[in-house]
């Protein structure tokens, strides 16, 4: 490598190019902390002189986030059941029930269901070691929590777990044309089952927004909802909750609207 091969013009013709292809201002940024990460790297080998300065994008995107309204989600859960991939249509399930991040759902282990815990069992979400006691994985925040089941979710996982000879250990979402690997069609299958379901195609993260969406709109405190979905911030709510606080505040209002006498004679 030399010092010229990664530059200015290089890093603004790549953020272009992801941004055309619909890429969050939020995932850029990441990626090119990779990056500057790699070519530091590449200093301290001695492959490079000097690491090239690299920009950052702007941290908020022009459009926010594409989510689904409480009826789209039930239109696009009766869908699920037309989706071939078993392990891809219960990953999208658990994501609607329980706003998980794609990440959080793929590295689910048996082992982390609690079916007697709480009313309806829960779900165990924190970090994962390897046989010699090594974090392979942990969570954005880096904390784990506890998320309860609903009950609808946990009959749906409790007859997949049957359905697998009720393993004690193994990916709850598994890749079906890999055994042993965690499920990678996850987008892939979203996007079928919205098409399916006659509602807008949305990323991922989407089904995050749109359960933190329900949960605004049935009056959630932002507390309950942070401990819930795993936000270290409450700053990372407020777009949700603001996008969706004018449909309570129009009920709200209408329910302290007050009703006006009727016209008596004028004395």
């Amino acid at each position: 490598l030399r010092v010229g091969l990664v530059g200015a013009p290089d890093v603004d013709a790549y953020i272009a190019a992801r941004q055309r292809e619909g890429v969050r201002s939020r995932t850029i940024h990441i990626e090119l902390g990779h990056l500057r990460q790699m070519l530091q790297l590449a200093v301290t080998d001695g492959l490079l002189a000097r690491c090239p300065a690299i920009q950052k994008p702007r941290r908020t995107d022009r459009k926010p986030h594409r989510y689904h309204s409480p009826e789209q989600s039930v239109l696009l859960l009766g869908a699920l059941s037309r989706i071939r991939d078993a392990s891809a249509a219960l990953a999208i399930h658990t994501a609607m029930e329980l706003g998980m991040r794609a990440g959080e759902i793929m590295s689910r282990r048996w082992s982390d269901v609690r079916w007697e815990q709480g009313r309806c069992g829960s779900l165990w979400i924190g970090e994962r070691l390897d046989g010699e006691g090594r974090v392979v994985w942990t969570t954005k925040t880096r904390q784990g929590r506890t998320i309860p089941l609903t009950a609808g979710l946990r009959d749906a996982l409790r007859r997949q777990w049957v359905r697998l000879g009720s393993p004690e250990d193994g990916w709850v979402f598994a890749s079906s044309r890999k055994p042993g690997a965690p499920l990678a069609t996850f987008k892939l299958a979203l996007r079928r089952a919205c098409e399916l379901a006659g509602i807008p195609v949305i990323h991922p993260h989407g089904l995050r927004h749109s359960w933190a969406t329900r949960l605004a709109i049935t009056g959630v405190p932002k507390a309950v909802a942070m401990g819930l979905g795993g936000w270290s911030s409450p700053a990372m709510l407020e777009g949700v909750y603001q996008h969706s606080i004018s449909r309570l505040e129009v009920d709200a209002i209408q329910q302290a609207s007050l009703t006006p006498p009727e016209a008596g004679p004028v004395s």
